[in-house]
Order: structure tokens, then C-alpha cells, then sequence
């Protein structure tokens, strides 16, 4: 692949780890930025590629986030919603997660943090809810949905309001809240249902997420792939192991559990993966400001398909934060087999690994 140009805004810092009051939990006023410095990293161009088309479907209709077919139709026809949530060890086991229609994984510092994507499901609690990080603003436009957090420093607010995403924060019940079972900061929840509420109130655009990637099956001879490693950072490393149905998950040779609907805990578990090798780098902070890991979702890299114990390889494309991804393998498109999704934004300098 030959070197393209992707221009990367470097003025970025730590985020506050407390959650925003009340007051500004909702589209905070926006601090002007310092001047900021231009400049240019090297990425890749990928092979020409075909259109990206949902799989058609005889069942009824599908996600455009994970194909799955959807019992109620009318449910597609809304917008989604990005939930931001904690992966700290006295965070787990998450809530919620197991309504998603997605999770993604990406890097923050010293660890990863997860994002939630409600569009056909609903969860009456999720979290714990965490704070914003620069890339939440690519990653909210994915999906054209409003970004749920529990807040952050202005600058970085304002940063990601610029892509075009609203912020709903700490708002107070029913929408957020905090619960007396865990300490502070990993203790606050929310209620998809009432945030949609909220949203529709705020006269925020309700308008459905785009197709994701092409939906399709698994190809014949795709090779096996029942040991998945990915050592997000050295003190952070994911394995997912095929059941025979399902990739099940631990989180630095943990089990990582989820919180079901009425309680229990299960291992948390995928149908199908999706890992998208991408620039992760510290960018510099403001004066007065720390350090923020930032990941970069346009442009382009490698990308790997998991699913059925097997794995497809090829790279993916964002143009725009307008657009979702192109996924292609051999100039041909690489498609998504659909189900329960996990998707991995991946540092490009790391390495990820499988086994039969």
C-alpha cells in the first residue's frame, strides 16, 4: 500500500475524571481553543473498492450496526445512542452491555475504555459511565447519535461539539445516576429510555444510524481463529476464545463478566468481531492541561473479521467523519457476518494474534 497524507489535530489533553454538574451536563459553553499546530501523519491507501450495500435479508429487517434481524421495525427508524463506559477493574463487571447493539474498545491512558451503541436495544442501566476522550466526537458521528458522558474538561467539549456531536452529561434522575454500591468515579449509571427522552425534548435529530459495513457471510475458506489475543498495551491484554458458538472474553486472563437485565452476571461474549488497526497516540494538552490518548477513525489501516471460529483479513476506509467504514480485502469487499458485535479500535503499532 502507498503512503497518504492524514492530517491530525495535536492540541488535545487529560480529561477531567469527574463527572460534569448538573448545570453543564448538557452542551456546556464552549472555551476558546490556543492556536493550534498542523501535522501531517503517514497512513495508507487501500485497493479500490466496491459498494457497501446491507445484505439482503429474508427474515425480516436488519441492524445496520451489527445484521441482526429486528423483531420490531419501527425500533430501525430512530436514532442511536453512544454511551461512554468505564473499563477500570473496580468498574467491572459493566451494566448494560449486554443490551448494546455494539460495544467498541479503545485506548485511553493506561487502559481502554468501552462505548456502548444503543439504537435497537434499550437498557434501563448502563454503565459505569465515564468521561470524554478526543476521539468520543469521530466515534459519536460513526453513528450519528449524541454522545452520553459523564463530562470533561471544556476544551476537549468543545472539541468533540465541533464534529457536530451533542453531549448529554450528568444530568440527574431519571436519565443519570449515581449508585451507593460502588465509589466515585465509577459509579454512575444511566436509563437509555429516559435519555432518549431527553434527547427528543432537547429537539436533538432523531434520525437512524447508516449502514455500518456490508453484512454478509463468512467465506468458505477463511482461515481458523479460536485463540484471538490483543494486547491493547502491555498491561492491558484481551483474549477471546470460541465456544463453538460465541468468542467468550478476559481481560488480562480474567474472566470480564457483564451484568445481565435481572442481575446475574454472565463472561461477556461476541458472535462477531471486528478489529481495526488505527493511529493511537498522546497528543499534547493545552496549557494547563495533561496528556490524552487519542485514537484516529478516518483515514485508513488494517482490518480483521472474526466470526464462526474463523478470520477474514484486509484493511478499512473512513473518509470523512460523515461516513461509516469500507472494509476490503483483495480490491473485493469484506464482509461483516452478522451478529452479537465487538469492535476494536486498535493501536496499528501493536500487533494482534490468533490460533486454531
Amino acid at each position: 500500500m502507498t503512503a497518504m497524507r492524514l492530517t491530525s489535530l495535536l492540541l488535545v489533553a487529560a480529561l477531567a475524571l469527574a463527572a460534569c454538574s448538573g448545570a453543564d451536563a448538557v452542551e456546556s459553553t464552549t472555551t476558546t481553543l490556543a492556536p493550534t499546530t498542523t501535522v501531517t501523519r503517514a497512513t495508507t491507501t487501500l485497493p479500490p473498492t466496491t459498494t457497501t450495500t446491507e445484505a439482503p435479508s429474508t427474515d425480516g429487517p436488519t441492524s445496520p450496526i451489527n445484521g441482526l434481524v429486528v423483531d420490531d421495525e419501527a425500533l430501525l427508524d430512530r436514532r442511536a445512542l453512544v454511551v461512554k463506559i468505564d473499563n477500570h477493574p473496580n468498574a467491572r463487571p459493566q451494566t448494560g452491555l449486554s443490551e448494546a447493539d455494539a460495544v467498541i474498545e479503545l485506548m485511553v491512558e493506561g487502559t481502554t475504555r468501552l462505548a456502548a451503541v444503543f439504537h435497537t436495544g434499550e437498557a434501563e442501566t448502563v454503565g459505569p459511565i465515564r468521561s470524554m476522550r478526543p476521539t468520543d466526537g469521530q466515534l459519536a458521528r460513526l453513528f450519528d447519535a449524541p454522545l452520553v458522558t459523564s463530562g470533561g474538561q471544556d476544551w476537549v467539549a468543545s472539541l468533540v461539539r465541533d464534529t457536530g456531536t451533542k453531549i448529554i452529561g450528568e444530568v440527574g434522575r431519571p436519565q443519570t445516576f449515581r449508585s451507593s454500591s460502588r465509589s466515585a468515579p465509577h459509579n454512575l449509571y444511566g436509563n437509555t429510555p429516559a435519555i432518549r427522552q431527553l434527547a427528543d425534548s432537547l429537539g436533538y435529530e432523531d434520525a437512524p444510524p447508516q449502514p455500518l459495513w456490508a453484512f454478509g457471510e463468512m467465506p468458505n475458506d477463511a482461515d481458523a481463529a479460536t485463540e484471538i489475543t490483543l494486547p491493547f498495551i502491555s498491561g492491558l491484554v484481551v483474549r477471546w476464545a470460541w465456544d463453538g458458538e460465541k468468542y467468550t472474553k478476559t481481560t488480562n486472563g480474567v474472566t470480564h463478566n457483564w451484568v445481565l437485565p435481572d442481575g446475574e452476571q454472565e463472561q461477556m461474549w461476541a458472535e462477531t468481531m471486528v478489529v481495526l488497526e488505527m493511529l493511537t497516540y498522546t497528543q499534547s494538552p493545552p496549557p494547563g492541561g495533561g496528556p490524552a490518548k487519542a485514537v484516529e477513525s478516518v483515514g485508513s489501516g488494517n482490518a480483521y473479521v472474526f466470526a464462526d471460529g474463523r478470520v477474514t483479513v484486509g484493511t478499512w476506509e473512513r473518509d470523512t467523519l460523515g461516513d461509516t467504514f469500507t472494509l476490503t480485502s483483495d480490491g473485493e469487499t469484506m464482509v461483516v457476518p452478522p451478529g452479537k458485535l465487538w469492535i476494536g479500535f486498535f493501536d496499528r503499532d501493536q500487533t494482534p494474534s490468533w490460533s486454531e
